[in-house]
C-alpha cells in the first residue's frame, strides 16, 4: 500500500530557540513510514536529525526501523533518544526474559515467536549485535539553548532543567523502573504544569494527539503511529515550525487484528 505524506506550512513557536534542524515522533515500528520520512528529510536537504524514541512495538517492524536509524547515523546528524519502549525492551535483553509489561505494550510484536520456540536463543542473540549497541547509546534528552528534546517530558516540581538531570535516573540504568524515570514515562503532570523547569522549551512525543500541538511550553508531535499509520516529521527554524504526516494507511488493521 502506498504511504501518504501531507505537507503543512509554517507556524510559530511561542519563542525563538535557536535551533535549526528536523525531529521525528514516536515510530512503533513502521519501518516504510520511516523510509518515506527520511527520504523527505534528505529533498529539504536536512543536516540535523531528532528522533524522540518508542522505535519499537506494536508494529509491523520493529528491528527494520532500527536498522534504518542504524543506517541514518551514518547519513545525517543524527541525536537518537530513548522512549519508554526501548527501556522495557533493553531491560528484556539484559535478563533473557521477556518482561509482562513489555509483552502487554507491544513486545509480543517483536519477539512473539520466541516464546514458543523451546530452544529460546537468547533474547540479544536475536536482535544483533549493532542493534544492541544502538539501543544503548540512546540519549535521555537533548538541549539546545533553552529548547530541550525528550520522549515524554520533564517532571515540573524542580527549580530548573539542571535539577531535573540530578534527580532523575539514566533510562539504561541497570533495574531502572518507570517512576525513576520520567523523561520517557512521564505524562498528564507534565503536559497540565504550563511551565517547565527553568523556563525551558520541550519537544516531545509519548501521549497522542491528533495532530501536531503546540503549547505555550511544549511541542508535541506523538500523532498515533500504531493506531492511526502515522508519524510525524517536523522542522524548527527558530521561532517557527512546520510540520509532515506520514502515514501507513494498513497500520489500523493491523493493529485492530492485532489487538483480536
Amino acid at each position: 500500500m502506498t504511504i501518504e505524506v501531507t505537507e503543512h506550512d509554517w507556524r510559530p513557536l511561542p519563542r525563538a530557540t535557536g535551533f535549526s534542524g528536523h525531529v521525528i515522533g514516536d515510530i512503533h515500528g513502521l519501518r516504510s513510514a520511516l523510509d518515506a520520512a527520511l527520504a523527505l528529510y534528505a529533498r529539504r536537504g536536512g543536516r540535523r536529525l531528532v528522533t524522540l524514541g518508542d522505535y519499537v512495538d506494536r508494529g509491523p517492524d520493529s528491528l527494520g526501523v532500527l536498522d534504518r536509524l542504524i543506517a541514518a547515523s551514518g547519513e545525517t546528524e543524527l541525536i537518537a533518544l530513548a522512549g519508554n519502549h526501548e527501556q522495557l525492551m533493553l531491560q528484556s535483553l539484559r535478563r533473557n526474559a521477556i518482561d509482562p509489561l513489555w509483552y502487554q505494550n507491544g513486545g509480543n510484536m517483536v519477539f512473539g515467536p520466541w516464546t514458543d520456540d523451546p530452544l529460546r536463543p537468547p533474547l540479544a542473540d536475536l536482535v544483533g549485535p549493532a542493534r544492541l549497541a544502538f539501543l544503548e547509546g540512546l540519549g535521555d534528552y537533548h538541549r539546545a539553548g533553552d529548547l530541550v528534546f525528550v520522549h515524554a517530558g520533564l517532571p515540573p516540581a524542580y527549580r530548573d532543567f539542571d535539577a531535573v538531570i540530578g534527580a532523575v535516573t539514566p533510562w539504561a540504568a541497570p533495574g531502572a523502573v518507570p517512576k525513576a524515570c520520567p523523561l520517557q514515562w512521564i505524562r498528564h503532570e507534565f503536559l497540565d504544569a504550563g511551565r517547565n523547569p527553568g523556563g525551558v522549551f520541550v519537544v516531545h512525543g509519548h501521549t497522542i494527539h491528533p495532530e501536531v500541538t503546540v503549547r505555550p511550553h511544549r511541542l508535541s508531535i506523538d500523532v498515533g503511529s500504531y493506531t492511526t499509520g502515522r508519524i510525524a516529521l517536523v522542522e524548527i527554524d527558530d521561532d517557527r515550525f512546520r510540520h509532515s504526516v506520514i502515514e501507513d494507511p494498513a497500520q489500523p488493521a493491523r493493529w485492530r487484528a492485532a489487538r483480536r
